[in-house]
């Protein structure tokens, strides 16, 4: 039996012996792994430290990106406060629909034009239902009209509210893309005052013609009995003196009676609205009242339609009774057309005498040339009407050349022309 020792064990010396057995047998075994692990440690930290990098950036951005977004929403609300502030503050009504005419949004104008007090009444509805059944049609085909060619312009229909009552209304409207589909934009007028003003104004113009007619009538029956009453007096005169002042009362007459003849037709001129015309045959109605037999004509038009004043045929007839009256040597007449831009030069032309450089300028002018000169006045102010306009631009000893400019949205070309 080993007997106990009372001497203090060397508890250092021990422990370094038990750190280097550790050392001998622990290290050899574990700490290539560890070292391993402490390498892959630091690199999942390395990783981590990159990703949180990343997140922090992410995080700025998306921050930047929501600061912009509660920005730009700000702004679209500001828009849109806007955008109701107007269309709700002015007297026309606006409506927009998808291309086929189904209501997206109006404002409280055009709900109330409709004959409905909300706008959640006509939401997802046509405005062909609330449309006087006479217009329907017309109506759906402005629809096609506007999406095919991006807008229509000064469209009439007659709206129904709930009581039957028609209510008369303007139309412009426009195309556009929004998003994937598309929305047509539409400006809609009541239009009841103007259509009782023109009413009225229409009626005024009747009383007004019916009393010029009247008037116009009486004269023309006076001055026919007159002129007879003369020509007996001329034949029972003997005196040349008193003949010759006669010639001259028969003459001042004839002046008189060519002013009422303008009167007539110049009270004429707006009476009834303007309208396409196939100038081919105008140009062959108002030969046909004039001696023009032995005047060859050349006329290339192919289905020209001109949209102007129907005293159209008496713009022909003047200035084909001007080329027999002051042509004098005229054989031949030529109508065609040239394009100019947008727009059309009707050329009408003859082979006489032509007109003089220094009297062009006063050629359309009222009065001016032999006898009343009212003819060439009256064709510049019929054409007018409609925006069209007239110079004469022919040589003299050549012959007169007459250009009558026709806008862009006043002339157009039919395909069952005579050919």
């Amino acid at each position: 039996m080993k007997q106990h020792s009372d001497d203090t064990p060397d508890w250092n010396n021990q422990r370094m012996q038990i750190i280097g057995l550790g050392e001998s047998s622990i290290r050899k075994s574990y700490y290539p792994e560890l070292q391993e692990q402490h390498t892959e440690l630091l690199k999942k930290n390395e990783e981590l430290l990159a990703a949180y990098e990343e997140l922090t950036a992410i995080n700025e951005e998306l921050t930047a990106n929501y600061e912009k977004l509660s920005e730009s929403e700000r702004k679209l609300r500001e828009s849109e406060e806007r955008y109701r502030t107007i269309i709700e503050t002015t007297d026309t009504g606006f409506v927009v629909t998808d291309d086929e005419g189904q209501v997206f949004d109006a404002n409280t104008k055009y709900v109330h034009q409709t004959g409905h007090q909300d706008l959640a009444e006509i939401l997802n509805r046509n405005p062909v239902e609330w449309t006087a059944a006479h217009d329907k049609e017309k109506n759906i085909l402005a629809i096609r009209r506007c999406v095919r060619d991006g807008f229509i312009r000064n469209l009439e229909v007659d709206y129904v509210d709930s009581s039957g009552n028609l209510i008369p209304i303007e139309i412009n409207s426009t195309c556009v893309r929004m998003g994937p589909g598309m929305r047509i934009l539409s400006l809609c007028r009541d239009i009841s005052d103007r259509k009782q003003d023109e009413k009225i104004l229409e009626l005024a113009r009747k009383k007004l013609n019916l009393l010029n007619t009247v008037t116009f009538q009486d004269i023309q029956s006076a001055i026919f009995t007159l002129s007879a009453y003369l020509e007996l007096t001329k034949n029972a005169l003997t005196d040349e003196k008193a003949i010759s002042y006669l010639e001259k009362e028969v003459s001042l007459i004839q002046v008189i009676a060519n002013s009422i003849k303008f009167g007539r037709d110049y009270q004429d001129m707006g009476m009834k609205p303007p309208r396409w015309q196939r100038v081919n045959h105008v140009f062959l109605y108002a030969i046909s009242h004039l001696d023009f037999l032995q005047i060859s004509r050349h006329v290339d038009l192919e289905g020209l339609d001109i949209y102007a004043d129907p005293l159209l045929e008496k713009v022909l007839f003047n200035l084909m009774d001007n080329v027999i009256q002051h042509g004098e040597t005229v054989t031949e007449v030529t109508l065609k057309y040239q394009k100019r831009a947008d727009d059309l030069v009707l050329i009408i032309e003859d082979n006489g005498i032509g007109i003089p450089l220094e009297k062009k300028s006063m050629l359309f002018e009222r009065g001016f040339g032999k006898e009343s000169a009212l003819g060439l006045f009256l064709v510049r102010e019929i054409l007018s009407i409609t925006g069209i306009t007239i110079s004469e631009t022919g040589v003299e000893g050549m012959g007169a050349r007459f250009e009558i400019l026709v806008p862009a949205n006043a002339y157009r070309f039919s395909l069952d022309y005579d050919r």
